[in-house]
């Protein structure tokens, strides 16, 4: 189930008087409390006086199951009523259960209206998925000017994952100029920002040397923090780097466990994740083999899989 943010705003925000619309700010606090019957009572009759923040606490309490039973049909219900007054929050959530079909039927095209309805507002969430609607042409005509327009508005306001997108875009020539160096920028501030994929392209760029110099030991540093969070395609990456010993020493065992993880990851091309550990079992003893797989099964479970990893390579290069 989604988990979505609930901002309970404060009383100040709205251009209302406090007596017109007592008994918010003892919801709120009650909310804030863990008390959500309370906020329960208070919030239900001022959204059905046309409340706009009560109405959106009262969507998100209802996605979240706080104090009520889980039910995204009233989760929705809710959020179209503050949706329409301008709300871009529940614009942006609106947008994302049409386009999965949660607690409404799935509808491309509506999910594309909530989207634009936000975006229009500056919302960087909701311009990203509405690039993402204009890339793929789901619910409008598939257009990769649109997409990287919105893109680049969200990334500009720092968004990562369009920031990493336009980066994608450049690095494809889709609706710009194919340009490895374009790409690098923006793969760089995506993956400051601790961006998996942001992250494992710019690695991609450094160990090909396109769009920047070529730099083995910089593609390791950035392909082991997107380990670090569990990306397959990371994985496969620095499995590889470690199979051929580049910029690292060589070490079958390593890059056995790295690849093992990424093909039980589902990583972008999973087969060749699989026949490069198989070519590299082929070679290993049966012993190698259940040590990197024992390897793989204590990462997969592990907060910081790096550190499982480097261990393991100190206590084999000590014995």
């Amino acid at each position: 189930m989604r988990k979505f943010p609930l901002a309970l705003a404060a009383l100040s925000i709205f251009c209302v008087s406090q007596a017109a619309w007592s008994g918010f700010p003892e919801g709120a606090a009650a909310y804030q409390k863990g008390e959500y019957a309370i906020a329960l009572k208070e919030f239900l009759p001022l959204a059905n006086q046309g409340h706009a923040q009560a109405q959106y606490n009262l969507g998100m309490m209802y996605a979240l199951g706080n104090g009520v039973p889980q039910d995204l049909k009233e989760t929705a219900k809710w959020f179209k009523l503050v949706g329409k007054q301008g709300n871009a929050d529940a614009q942006v959530h609106l947008g994302s259960m049409y386009s999965h079909g949660e607690g409404v039927p799935k509808d491309y095209k509506e999910a594309a209206k909530w989207f634009h309805l936000a975006a229009d507002q500056g919302s960087a969430n909701a311009q990203y998925n509405l690039g993402i609607v204009y890339s793929l042409g789901n619910g409008v005509p598939q257009n990769d000017k649109e997409a990287i327009k919105w893109f680049g508005l969200a990334a500009d306001q720092g968004y990562a994952d369009a920031q990493h997108r336009l980066g994608l875009m450049h690095s494809l020539g889709r609706a710009v100029p194919q340009n490895d160096k374009e790409a690098a920028k923006w793969y760089v501030l995506a993956a400051d920002q601790g961006h998996a994929g942001g992250q494992t392209q710019l690695g991609l760029l450094y160990y090909h040397g396109s769009g920047v110099l070529q730099d083995y030991q910089e593609a390791a540093k950035w392909f082991s923090l997107a380990v670090d969070q569990g990306y397959a395609d990371a994985q496969q990456l620095l499995g590889i780097m470690y199979a051929n010993g580049e910029s690292v020493e060589k070490n079958p065992l390593a890059a056995y466990a790295l690849l093992n993880l990424a093909a039980a990851n589902d990583s972008a091309d999973v087969h060749q994740a699989m026949e490069i550990r198989d070519a590299l079992a082929a070679k290993m003893t049966g012993k190698e083999i259940e040590t990197g797989q024992a390897l793989s099964r204590e990462m997969a479970k592990s907060q910081s899989p790096l550190k499982i990893l480097h261990q393991q390579i100190k206590k084999t290069a000590a014995q």
